[in-house]
């Protein structure tokens, strides 16, 4: 999270715009990851969409989008 939120700074944009941005690619990451974890579960239990939304949604929620606002107001000026 750290280095992504580094990454965002480094872009000439305002700070709320940077925020912006790093929160939304934080969440689509950590979704990402959800998927991944999904996919591996699967092979073995959990079939299902119902189940691959459950993951996507609670890795982009919880470490996604709170983690990354945690991770903003830690890192402000």
């Amino acid at each position: 999270m750290k280095m992504l939120l580094n990454i965002c700074k480094n872009t000439h944009l305002t700070e709320k715009r940077y925020e912006y941005l790093f929160l939304l690619l934080n969440t689509i990451a950590w979704c990402a990851i959800g998927f991944v974890v999904w996919a591996v579960i699967s092979i073995f239990a959990l079939k299902g969409t119902e189940w691959m939304f459950t993951f996507v949604g609670y890795f982009g929620l919880i470490p996604g989008f709170i983690g990354g606002v945690v991770e903003a107001w830690r890192n402000e000026r």
